[in-house]
């Protein structure tokens, strides 16, 4: 629980998939340790998965590379196991649209998702607490003994992912702790003795205390998680006094900004939500608006926006300024920019509607 706070400390509906993968890696466990068949009911867990959250791929590859390396059972028991698994994740309302989607929208590149970048690019604070539960492993497998290829491989992988985007953290954690736990379980010294039923439980009592304390400390907020990326507040002021009914926003902001004004009746123009919202035509736009590309200078004033809520150091502020955009805020962080002249009739409709699934 601990060395995936970083994930399920949040509630999101990534929690699913750090529950789903639990399941998988300790049905995976259980099925080389102890030969038990309950792996085989991981298509049921895959069809869950695939209708709570995305990442059930993280979850069949790392099914896929146990299935070609285990010995746990025949191969082509290994094979119907993995072939289920994936055909169970077209039990959802998109069907084969599902993989469609997931292929068009998940890489190993989407700087714009603060989730999605490289491990390094965190504050050292929590790169150092990310590395904590590997490198408890990687002692543990030197210290006492080695670990299976199926196992090196999958904890391998998924350090490589974590290593290049830092949100598949916490599903390396998990497999590091299960996978490896007799390792870790030689290596703190303990032996086959059991404890007298007298005897106090002390290292229950311990492990309940350091992750008591650890809580209390990650809920204080010591690491720091604060950014460019965060929401000005101060700015909501000049926006809901301003009198305007659409703002074009940065993407980052476009949920907290939902969230503040549509109780005023003010409309953003993307959100966080991306391509499950807005086309790839909007979304291409507004990316290319904020880079300040040629093409789309009067994107504001196609999309009707009364005013543009932006981080001040975006190419695209300059460039407004000299198109008569004023400044209606500004701070260090972010700038609201307000037309210097009514919109006409035509601006106020957008070029470009949004497409729901």
């Amino acid at each position: 629980m601990l060395s995936t706070f970083a994930r399920t400390g949040n509630v999101r509906p990534q929690l699913f998939s750090v529950l789903a993968f639990t399941v998988l890696v300790s049905a995976i466990r259980s099925a080389d340790r102890e030969g038990s068949r309950r792996v085989y009911a991981l298509p049921v867990v895959f069809a869950l998965w695939a209708n709570l959250h995305g990442a059930w791929i993280t979850g069949l590859f790392v099914l896929g590379i146990w299935c070609v390396l285990s010995r746990a059972s025949s191969p082509g028991a290994r094979v119907a196991l993995f072939a289920a698994c994936g055909a169970a994740t077209l039990a959802t309302p998109y069907g084969i649209g599902l993989w469609q989607f997931l292929h068009d929208t998940v890489g190993t590149s989407r700087p714009e998702i603060k989730d999605w970048i490289p491990l390094l690019a965190l504050p050292w604070p929590i790169v150092a607490y990310e590395c904590l539960a590997p490198a408890l492993g990687l002692v543990a497998v030197m210290k006492a003994g080695r670990v299976s290829i199926a196992y090196a491989a999958m904890l391998t992988v998924l350090a490589a992912a974590t290593w290049r985007i830092s949100r598949v953290d916490a599903f390396l954690h998990c497999a590091v702790i299960l996978l490896l736990a007799p390792q870790l379980d030689a290596w703190l010294g303990r032996t086959a003795r059991e404890e007298p039923a007298t005897a106090p439980p002390r290292s229950r009592w311990l492990a309940v205390s350091a992750f008591a304390m650890s809580a209390a400390i990650a809920s204080r907020g010591w690491i720091p998680v604060t950014g460019s990326w965060a929401p000005d507040p101060v700015a909501l002021s000049a926006i809901q006094s301003s009198g305007a009914k659409r703002v074009l926003t940065w993407f980052d902001w476009g949920e907290y900004a939902i969230w503040h004004l549509a109780p005023e009746g003010i409309r953003v123009s993307m959100d966080g939500r991306r391509e499950t919202v807005y086309s790839e035509g909007t979304i291409a736009d507004h990316f290319a608006f904020y880079r300040a590309t040629p093409s789309q200078l009067d994107y504001a004033d196609r999309l009707g926006a009364d005013l543009v809520w932006l981080p001040a150091d975006l190419p695209i502020v300059p460039v407004l300024q000299e198109r008569s955009w004023k400044i209606a805020y500004r701070s260090e962080t972010s700038i609201v920019l307000q037309r210097s002249a009514p919109r006409t009739a035509d601006m106020a409709k957008p070029s470009v509607a949004p497409r729901f699934p």
